[in-house]
């Protein structure tokens, strides 16, 4: 049996320069990026970027479960919450036109991604399309 050995480069936080080249690279690839101090601010800009009445897919994330986002956009009556709607199509529901449909054209979409390597450094928390905050969380 193989025994998994950890990469402990990824066991530490990104420093203060780190973050400031992430978001200096995505301002310059024409991305709008914001560095926050806390969870609770990048709840807060995150749901502020959300309009009231917006139909709101969650990717599966656990920076979105952390910071209540999941939880807050499936139960608030802001927002029309398409991920337990999809849930409720089951399968089949799912891969019928209608709910390909569902699926493919949502007004937002908000999820999470955090890539860095030497040649390329970026992360996002994704609103639609557009970049909306890039945030060291504490733990």
């Amino acid at each position: 049996m193989t025994t998994l050995v950890p990469n402990m480069e990824f066991a530490r936080l990104a420093s203060d320069e780190d973050i400031a080249t992430v978001v200096a690279a995505l301002t310059a690839k024409g991305m709008a990026a914001s560095l926050v101090e806390d969870r609770a601010e990048a709840r807060r800009r995150v749901l502020d970027l959300l309009p009231e009445g917006a139909e709101v897919y969650t990717a599966l994330s656990q920076t979105l479960e952390v910071l209540g986002l999941h939880e807050e956009i499936t139960t608030s009556s802001r927002y029309i919450p398409l991920r337990s709607e999809i849930d409720k199509l089951g399968r089949e529901g799912r891969m019928s036109r209608a709910g390909r449909k569902l699926m493919a054209s949502p007004e937002y979409v908000i999820g999470s991604d955090v890539r860095c390597s030497d040649a390329d450094c970026w992360c996002r928390a994704q609103i639609s399309r557009r970049p909306a905050a890039c945030n060291r969380l504490p733990t």
